[in-house]
């Protein structure tokens, strides 16, 4: 201060005891401060923007050259940036089509112990403040902590194309769209259920290697947790966190997480933030799915610590809050808006053990993986509440709410070992339909799954059956006897009366009785009508039966034509020639007339299927041609019995052995 006046009074002439040099002094003085204070700040911003991982510029990697050395930031506990080191090894050229990677080698951070961490896809690296790109993926087992880099560039490439692979919002699909009959075919559980899983398979830079992306999971337990863990790599835990949220969220090198499943059962994958251009988020360094446009909830997560492994190490974190959505899923990486909130499909489940166990989950509204999330989850919320093991029986209610189309509401049993995989393979099928029907964009907007559980598998297997008599006239009513043999216990009767149409034609009238599933599969083969409109699959799905529903066709020849989706029975021969002369491809001629259908709701679900043959007598000389369908036809005259309780046979002729009128 002194020599500061000294320098005024030589400067401007001032004495220092004069009160304008006093004031010129102290003005001077503040002005200085000020300025030196000025100085300061900005060499504070200056080494701050050098070295957060917010920074603005970029390298290419053309600038890079083996040996240099950098630094990255990730999260490794909590919510605090932490710094590692890396040396570079060198330019992976033309690793993907247009896109280079950069090999390092990490360090710091017991990186040299852990390895490459599952959680640290997206982790900034910077050489000389410059941002250079993100930790994308690494290998299994790998001895040294190598990691393979996405350059910036590609990443800030992201949403810039207009080029799009298959897009979340369209009628993309894996493999051909399902169609109607496809419902009833249910095939191998456990090979459904493994390509359901395989579609939530992440892989980045090749086949080899694995994404430095951590997996968390909640709720799931037993065979579900096993089955994902074999899918996706290690599991870790993930809870909700508890952490206090500051104003700025995500920032670079914050972590991040993509949310599939929330709520009462959670999936979730855990990444790192890239980049951050106002409300733009670029993070991972790889594709997610490779989907294109997407809508998928983006979460804060909170670490809580690495767990380290000779397989591949990996982070246990919480969920935060979401605080956005991921907008855009390429190959450099993923891209997010803060502040604009995608739509999820709510799924609610109760299952009665015999206590209520009631769960709540919002699922990924993504058309792609929404089905399999919703297998998983089914399948989830059974393994924690089930208080058995081996083999049960499972009833389950269904309500697919479709908006403007009305709520679709099915019934269908399981049993056997896999009853609890079966029941998640239906609700998946028809959400994979509604996604992917090849007829109109549909948006379920709600699905609830109302289980109940029983100890023990409960079908009984139908044997044989018979008529009270085998001459008939129109409009009478017939007996039916049928016999089960129902799952470890004494063989069963049950008798039903159906009332014979009166316009029935004279000749052969055969009468199809069985399961609702196995007679479903049967119409379907008789009237092969396809839909063509939306709301004609609607109507096919809504008539679908049960395995509790005892269903009875009544079958007799006639000339028909399924045209456009539409069934039309009864026509005049004439009228069928002229459809097939035309070689109309929309229009399948048909030999057989669905007379009448019967249904009952048993008390325990049934399986197989048995012929009943009548012969209509009448005094007008209205006929029936005496045959039966062939092959096409999908009834024969030699069927026997098959197995019950499996959707194995359910596309062949009806189960049992052909019957008739009372036995002697």
């Amino acid at each position: 201060m002194r020599s500061t006046k000294r320098w005024l009074s030589r400067v401007f002439g001032v004495g220092g005891e004069s009160l304008i040099a006093r004031l010129l002094v102290v003005s001077v003085i503040l002005l200085l401060r000020v300025f030196l204070s000025g100085v300061s700040l900005a060499a504070q911003t200056e080494s701050s923007v050098e070295d957060a991982p917010s920074a603005v510029a970029i390298m290419g990697l053309e600038e890079i050259e083996r040996g240099q050395r950098g630094y990255g930031y990730s999260v490794f506990a909590g919510h605090e940036l932490e710094r590692f080191e890396f040396e570079v090894l060198g330019v992976v050229q033309d690793r993907a089509p247009g896109q280079d990677d950069l090999m390092v080698r990490l360090s710091g951070q017991g990186l040299e112990h852990s390895g490459v961490i599952a959680g640290m896809s997206g982790s900034p690296v910077y050489i000389d403040g410059r941002l250079v790109g993100a930790v994308a993926y690494s290998w299994a087992f790998a001895k040294d902590p190598i990691a393979g880099i996405t350059p910036i560039a590609s990443m800030r490439a992201i949403g810039e194309s207009t080029a799009t692979s298959t897009s979340a919002s369209g009628d993309g699909f894996f493999g051909e769209p399902p169609t109607v009959t496809s419902l009833l075919q249910m095939g191998e559980a456990e090979d459904r259920m493994a390509d359901a899983l395989s579609r939530l398979q992440v892989t980045a830079g090749g086949s080899q290697t694995a994404p430095a992306l951590g997996w968390g999971v909640s709720g799931f337990s037993g065979s579900t947790q096993l089955r994902l863990s074999q899918t996706l790599g290690p599991l870790a835990p993930v809870g909700r966190s508890g952490f206090e949220p500051t104003a700025e969220v995500l920032l670079p090198g914050s972590s991040v997480a993509a949310v599939l499943v929330d709520g009462d059962l959670r999936l979730a994958a855990t990444g790192t933030v890239t980049d951050r251009i106002g409300d733009d988020v670029l993070a991972f360094g790889h594709p997610f799915y490779s989907l294109g446009e997407i809508s998928l909830p983006m979460a804060e997560a909170e670490i809580i610590t690495v767990m380290p492994s000779q397989a591949n190490s990996f982070k246990i974190a919480n969920l935060g809050r979401t605080v956005g959505s991921f907008r855009q899923d390429r190959q450099a990486g993923v891209r997010g808006q803060i502040g604009l909130f995608a739509e999820t499909t709510p799924l609610d489940i109760s299952i009665r053990t015999p206590e209520l166990h009631q769960y709540h989950m919002e699922l990924a509204r993504i058309p792609q993986l929404t089905a399999a999330l919703a297998a998983v989850s089914t399948l989830g919320a059974q393994n924690s509440a089930s208080t058995t093991t081996g083999p049960m029986g499972i009833d389950l209610h269904a309500e697919f709410d479709l908006g403007s189309h009305g709520v679709v509401a099915l019934d269908q049993s399981f049993d056997g070992l896999n009853a609890a995989t079966e029941a998640a393979i239906f609700v998946m099928s028809y959400l994979n339909f509604f996604d992917h029907n090849a007829f109109s964009s549909v948006t379920v907007d709600a699905v609830n799954l109302d289980l109940v559980q029983h100890a023990a598998p409960r079908s009984a297997i139908l044997i044989g059956g018979y008529a009270d008599r085998t001459e008939v006239r129109p409009g009478e009513t017939v007996g039916l006897s049928l016999e089960f043999a129902p799952y470890r216990g004494e063989l069963m009767r049950h008798r039903t009366e159906i009332e014979l149409p009166a316009d029935l034609p004279a000749g052969r009238y055969s009468l199809l009785v069985g399961d609702g599933v196995s007679i479903d599969l049967q119409r379907q083969k008789i009237e092969p009508a396809s839909p063509v409109r939306f709301e004609q699959a609607l109507r096919v799905i809504r008539g679908f039966h049960s395995r509790r529903d005892l269903v009875v066709l009544g079958l007799h020849s006639g000339h028909g034509l399924a045209v456009a989706g539409e069934v039309l029975p009864r026509l005049p021969g004439s009228m069928q020639s002229i459809w097939t002369a035309a070689a109309s491809k929309s229009a399948v001629p048909l030999s057989w007339v669905v007379a009448q259908e019967y249904t009952e709701r048993l008390e325990l679900p049934m399986a197989g299927a048995v012929r009943i043959d009548l012969k209509v007598l009448r005094p007008d000389p209205v006929t029936s041609a005496d045959n039966l369908p062939s092959e096409g036809g999908s009834v024969s005259d030699d069927s026997t019995s098959g197995e019950g309780g499996s959707s194995d046979g359910a596309d062949s002729s009806p189960s049992g052995n052909q019957a008739g009128g009372a036995e002697e």
